[in-house]
Protein backbone atom coordinates (compact mmCIF):
# COMPACT_ATOMS: atom_id res chain seq x y z
CA UNK A 1 0.00 0.00 0.00
CA UNK A 2 1.33 3.64 -1.04
CA UNK A 3 0.88 5.82 1.78
CA UNK A 4 2.67 9.09 0.91
CA UNK A 5 2.48 12.53 0.10
CA UNK A 6 2.99 13.01 -3.92
CA UNK A 7 3.86 16.56 -3.92
CA UNK A 8 4.79 19.03 -7.27
CA UNK A 9 4.10 18.75 -10.48
CA UNK A 10 1.11 15.87 -11.51
CA UNK A 11 2.17 12.47 -10.99
CA UNK A 12 2.18 10.20 -14.16
CA UNK A 13 1.71 6.48 -14.20
CA UNK A 14 0.17 7.20 -18.03
CA UNK A 15 0.13 3.60 -19.65
CA UNK A 16 1.26 1.42 -16.68
CA UNK A 17 0.45 -2.03 -15.70
CA UNK A 18 -0.08 -2.61 -12.46
CA UNK A 19 -0.02 -6.42 -12.72
CA UNK A 20 -0.75 -6.91 -8.62
CA UNK A 21 -3.53 -5.64 -6.41
CA UNK A 22 -3.08 -1.64 -6.31
CA UNK A 23 -3.36 0.25 -3.13
CA UNK A 24 -3.05 3.95 -2.92
CA UNK A 25 -4.49 4.34 0.78
CA UNK A 26 -4.50 7.88 2.60
CA UNK A 27 -2.29 8.63 -0.13
CA UNK A 28 -2.18 13.05 -0.95
CA UNK A 29 -1.40 14.22 -4.26
CA UNK A 30 -0.88 17.56 -4.44
CA UNK A 31 -0.32 18.18 -8.21
CA UNK A 32 -3.29 15.51 -8.79
CA UNK A 33 -2.49 12.59 -10.74
CA UNK A 34 -2.43 10.65 -14.36
CA UNK A 35 -3.64 6.84 -14.81
CA UNK A 36 -4.35 7.50 -18.19
CA UNK A 37 -4.33 4.37 -20.62
CA UNK A 38 -3.38 2.71 -17.19
CA UNK A 39 -4.15 -1.09 -17.11
CA UNK A 40 -4.87 -2.51 -13.24
CA UNK A 41 -4.74 -6.36 -13.93
CA UNK A 42 -6.07 -6.95 -10.00
CA UNK A 43 -8.48 -5.54 -7.70
CA UNK A 44 -7.43 -1.23 -7.00
CA UNK A 45 -8.34 0.42 -4.16
CA UNK A 46 -7.92 4.35 -3.32
CA UNK A 47 -9.14 4.75 -0.04
CA UNK A 48 -8.97 8.17 1.86
CA UNK A 49 -6.68 9.64 -0.79
CA UNK A 50 -6.70 13.62 -1.85
CA UNK A 51 -6.05 14.96 -5.02
CA UNK A 52 -5.46 18.69 -4.88
CA UNK A 53 -6.14 19.18 -8.88
CA UNK A 54 -7.42 16.53 -11.13
CA UNK A 55 -7.44 12.55 -10.75
CA UNK A 56 -7.45 11.09 -13.94
CA UNK A 57 -8.16 7.54 -15.39
CA UNK A 58 -9.34 8.12 -18.88
CA UNK A 59 -9.05 5.54 -21.08
CA UNK A 60 -8.28 3.21 -17.84
CA UNK A 61 -8.68 -0.25 -17.76
CA UNK A 62 -10.07 -2.04 -14.62
CA UNK A 63 -9.66 -6.03 -14.98
CA UNK A 64 -11.17 -7.12 -11.45
CA UNK A 65 -13.20 -4.93 -9.20
CA UNK A 66 -12.60 -1.49 -7.81
CA UNK A 67 -13.22 0.90 -5.38
CA UNK A 68 -11.92 4.28 -6.08
CA UNK A 69 -12.85 6.23 -2.57
CA UNK A 70 -13.87 7.57 -0.89
CA UNK A 71 -11.45 9.93 -1.90
CA UNK A 72 -11.77 13.97 -1.99
CA UNK A 73 -11.04 15.69 -5.63
CA UNK A 74 -10.26 19.62 -5.57
CA UNK A 75 -11.21 19.63 -9.51
CA UNK A 76 -12.51 17.09 -11.64
CA UNK A 77 -12.45 13.32 -11.85
CA UNK A 78 -11.97 12.05 -15.43
CA UNK A 79 -12.97 8.49 -16.21
CA UNK A 80 -14.04 9.29 -20.10
CA UNK A 81 -13.01 6.34 -22.01
CA UNK A 82 -12.55 3.89 -18.91
CA UNK A 83 -13.28 0.33 -18.57
CA UNK A 84 -14.52 -1.45 -15.92
CA UNK A 85 -14.91 -5.09 -16.09
CA UNK A 86 -15.64 -6.30 -13.22
CA UNK A 87 -17.53 -4.81 -9.69
CA UNK A 88 -16.72 -1.38 -9.02
CA UNK A 89 -17.31 1.46 -6.32
CA UNK A 90 -16.94 4.51 -6.63
CA UNK A 91 -17.33 7.32 -3.92
CA UNK A 92 -15.93 10.72 -4.46
CA UNK A 93 -16.32 14.22 -3.12
CA UNK A 94 -15.55 16.07 -6.19
CA UNK A 95 -16.42 19.28 -8.31
CA UNK A 96 -16.89 17.62 -11.59
CA UNK A 97 -17.32 13.39 -12.81
CA UNK A 98 -16.28 13.16 -16.39
CA UNK A 99 -17.51 9.18 -17.48
CA UNK A 100 -17.81 10.17 -21.38
CA UNK A 101 -17.82 7.32 -23.41
CA UNK A 102 -17.01 5.15 -19.95
CA UNK A 103 -18.04 1.04 -20.09
CA UNK A 104 -19.43 -0.67 -17.39
CA UNK A 105 -19.23 -4.43 -17.92
CA UNK A 106 -20.66 -5.71 -14.48
CA UNK A 107 -22.15 -4.08 -11.71
CA UNK A 108 -21.64 -0.55 -10.28
CA UNK A 109 -21.93 1.75 -7.41
CA UNK A 110 -21.49 5.72 -7.18
CA UNK A 111 -21.71 7.88 -4.54
CA UNK A 112 -20.86 11.81 -5.05
CA UNK A 113 -20.82 14.57 -3.05
CA UNK A 114 -21.20 18.16 -4.72
CA UNK A 115 -20.22 16.53 -8.12
CA UNK A 116 -21.79 17.30 -11.72
CA UNK A 117 -21.56 14.27 -13.65
CA UNK A 118 -21.51 13.56 -17.25
CA UNK A 119 -22.42 10.09 -19.03
CA UNK A 120 -22.71 10.72 -22.35
CA UNK A 121 -22.11 7.91 -24.46
CA UNK A 122 -21.73 5.74 -21.40
CA UNK A 123 -22.22 2.21 -21.98
CA UNK A 124 -23.94 0.24 -19.16
CA UNK A 125 -24.21 -3.89 -19.58
CA UNK A 126 -25.59 -4.33 -16.10
CA UNK A 127 -27.22 -2.32 -12.95
CA UNK A 128 -25.49 0.82 -12.06
CA UNK A 129 -26.73 2.64 -8.90
CA UNK A 130 -26.04 6.42 -8.33
CA UNK A 131 -26.44 8.25 -5.13
CA UNK A 132 -25.93 11.52 -3.25
CA UNK A 133 -23.47 11.24 0.14
CA UNK A 134 -24.78 13.47 2.53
Amino acid sequence: MLSAVATGSPRLFVAATFARNAQFGSTSFEGGAKFNSATFQNSVRFELATFQEDAQFEQATFERSASLGPLACARRVKLSGAEFRGPVTLSFAARRLDCRRTRWSSTAEVRLRYAMVDFAHAVFEYPLTIAAEP
